[in-house]
């Protein structure tokens, strides 16, 4: 066994030293290149005895087969085409060395392939993992490269090295072809026809083949991340042709990011609801497959998204995916060096769309406090976002409050594509205490798509608040939510309305998912010694719009009703807002009846106006209508106030021309509705705003 074990010893070794020995005709190229200190000394190549990859699955092309609108130039002005089935590269006479780049510069871990044709000879390359640096004319490129001689003159001196590893840019050559091992490759490249370059890097291993042979094996760490380039070398002449150049990306572990932000909500002197979301992705799919609206020449169809079997999402316009993990929150007093309180790790779950809402008790109010939200998963991605809000002052406290409202602001027609809605970057400027997005926050019933199951009710939500501005909005502004028809099911909806496949008990599920409210959606809230406000539920109690009105006839249901007048009998604040998903007071549209400004709900209509007009200092803002206006009724004398849309974009449904005796102001235009106490003077000032943040009508009122 022993002499056996010997003589293999012997065997490996003579074969291994005579592969790493220098081809007697490569030995001229170790005097030439023997002072480039990062080439590889013959005796420590590693040498690839791996076979070529299985390129048959798994491989994404990095060419579209229309344009380079993924690539960009960098390092010359050498010529790129894009030619059906291939790139065509031309070098320029005077031109550096140039290199066609992808636009995306993180690939790590690959197989990359691609196959070139030389029609005029000339030397070329494909970078990998390469960087790049700014520099005037022309940026530097360097990196790694997997060398493409072709048949250029070069041939002429019985070099060979396509296959290579040089080191553009920093380097010289690093892993030259010159061993006798190396025999084969280096007659590997045909001219006349298509030849293939492979490139496996795998943290710091890197090894190609040409043709299905085996050439380097390079091993280094400098270079592990970066973007794929094709070259075309510095020259008098070469026109080199580019084709299946694709890529198989390995070992991707699942990335964590918190693509929708977190929300702050519920908050009060001593509580607060945090809400966050796992993502796959830190932004929402923007060069996503657009959701159609109608088949060509058919205006009433909706196909395909309506059908219940839906492509996979994730490649869908605007889509963020979420993602298995647990997340945790801290949060402290701003500001202190100690009392940070951390909760337990909460892992996310599909069957609520990866969210957690965490409930923070036992706050100081009248508080700044700032928040972290970590995320972490099983494979060791992590993530965090940084927030802050105010807590409320004590009931017996009084100061200066200040909110802002708006309604009625889905994806679709925000005002500004990449960022979202022009209004929350103007609202979240005047530092508000706390905001009220009074309902309609999403549109089910709308098309691209129209969101007639539960996976595409979320996908409206999470692309929403994937949008830059709202993101940053609610990081930092505490946020009451409300529900309306259009993010429960469908238009004018009531219980039991079902919208295709997505029921009535998901759409109400789905709101409580998605938006940091608690489990009770009615409830009122108390911002020191002068402001008290209610937030009413309008869906979950409601009879049927075609109910004969009549005492029984309700939107709120009896229970709501008889909190709503015994909180507002016993509160003893300066000022009492009711703030309401739609109407009380109105106008409205004479074609509506699903409001309290409509006949069809009259009598509780009557009911709510006349108790609110019994009450010194009380107000009515509503959401709901795409338009601005503020409104006395004329029997009882309560005044309303119609926040408007999110955009301009979302203003229909009303016209100057229909303005009655009754509107104090109208205006068919999106904006924001802002309200300040001024606690010194006891006076409370309505402001509605534009989209661009400018007021364009101001009330004021003075305590009874």
């Amino acid at each position: 066994m022993k002499e056996v074990t010997f003589l293999l010893g012997l065997l490996y070794s003579a074969t291994f030293c005579g592969a790493n020995q220098v081809s007697e005709a490569q030995q001229a190229f170790i005097k030439k290149y023997e002072d480039q200190k990062r080439i590889i000394a013959p005796e420590q190549a590693r040498l690839n005895s791996e076979p070529e990859p299985d390129l048959s699955e798994g491989f994404v092309s990095l060419y579209n087969g229309k344009d380079l609108s993924n690539w960009t130039t960098r390092g010359g002005y050498c010529i790129f085409e894009a030619r059906i089935d291939r790139i065509v590269g031309t070098c320029v006479e005077g031109s550096p060395s140039t290199y066609l780049s992808t636009l995306r510069d993180d690939y790590s871990d690959f197989i990359f392939t691609a196959e070139l044709k030389w029609v005029i000879d000339g030397n070329s390359g494909i970078m990998f993992r390469a960087q790049h640096e700014p520099r005037q004319p022309y940026d530097r490129v360097f990196g790694p490269q997997c060398e493409m001689e072709g048949f250029a003159p070069i041939l002429k001196r019985q070099r060979g090295w396509s296959g290579g590893i040089y080191g553009q840019g920093y380097a010289a050559w690093i892993y030259p072809l010159w061993l006798e091992a190396h025999s084969a490759v280096r007659q590997a490249l045909k001219k006349d026809i298509w030849n293939r370059i492979t490139i496996k890097a795998v943290k710091g291993t890197v090894k190609t083949w040409v043709n299905g042979l085996p050439a380097a094996h390079w091993v280094d760490d400098q270079f592990l991340k970066g973007f794929f380039g094709l070259q075309v070398h510095s020259g008098k002449q070469g026109e080199i042709h580019f084709r299946n150049i694709k890529v198989k990306e390995l070992n991707i572990l699942p990335k964590l990011h918190m693509a929708n932000g977190i929300k702050i909500g519920e908050v009060d002197s001593d509580s607060a609801i945090i809400w966050t979301r796992l993502t796959k992705n830190p932004e929402r799919n923007t060069d996503g497959v657009a959701f159609p609206k109608s088949i060509p020449g058919d205006p009433n169809s909706v196909w395909p998204d309506t059908q219940p079997t839906f492509p996979d999402l994730s490649i869908m316009q605007g889509s963020v995916c979420g993602t298995a993990g647990e997340v945790r929150l801290s949060y402290c007093r701003k500001g202190a060096k100690s009392g940070v309180h951390t909760t337990q790790w909460e892992r996310v779950y599909p069957r609520n769309d990866y969210t957690h809402q965490f409930k923070l008790t036992s706050l100081d109010s009248a508080t700044q406090y700032e928040i972290q939200v970590e995320g972490k998963n099983e494979f060791g991605d992590t993530c965090q976002l940084s927030g802050s809000f105010i807590t409320a002052p004590a009931t017996g406290s009084s100061t200066d409050i200040r909110f802002v409202v708006t309604t009625c602001g889905d994806y679709p027609r925000r005002d500004d594509p990449l960022n979202g809605h022009k209004i929350y970057p103007e609202m979240q400027a005047l530092q508000p205490n706390f905001f009220v997005h009074a309902g309609d926050i999403e549109y089910y019933d709308k098309p691209a798509p129209y969101a007639k199951n539960l996976k595409l009710a979320r996908l409206k939500w999470n692309r929403l608040y994937a949008m830059p501005y709202l993101r940053s909005f609610h990081s930092h502004i505490a946020s009451y939510f409300m529900k309306d028809d259009h993010d429960t099911t469908r238009d004018d909806a009531w219980p039991g309305t079902d919208y295709f496949d997505l029921t009535w008990e998901q759409g109400l599920a789905t709101f409580l998912e998605q938006v940091p409210m608690g489990d009770k959606t009615y409830r009122t809230v108390r911002w020191g010694k002068d402001l008290q406000i209610w937030l009413v539920e309008g869906r979950d109690f409601r009879s049927a719009n075609t109910t004969i009105d009549g005492p029984q006839k309700t939107i709120w249901g009896n229970e709501q009703k008889k909190w709503f007048f015994d909180t507002v009998r016993a509160s003893d604040a300066s000022f009492k807002i009711l703030i309401s998903p739609t109407p009380i007071v109105g106008p409205d549209r004479w074609n509506k009846n699903d409001n309290h400004a409509n006949p069809g709900f009259s009598h509780e209509g009557n009911e709510l106006r006349a108790f609110m007009a019994e009450q010194n200092n009380m107000f009515v803002i509503c959401g709901d209508r795409h338009w601005q206006y503020s409104s006395v009724d004329p029997i009882t004398g309560l005044r309303e106030f119609s926040c408007g849309p999110a955009s301009d974009q979302h203003a229909a449904g009303y016209s100057e021309e229909l303005r009655k005796d009754m509107h104090r102001f109208l205006r068919i235009k999106g904006g924001f509705l802002r309200v300040d106490l001024d606690s010194a003077s006891k006076i409370l000032h309505f402001c509605h705003h534009a989209v661009d943040g400018s007021v364009v009508h101001k009330e004021s009122f003075s305590c009874l």
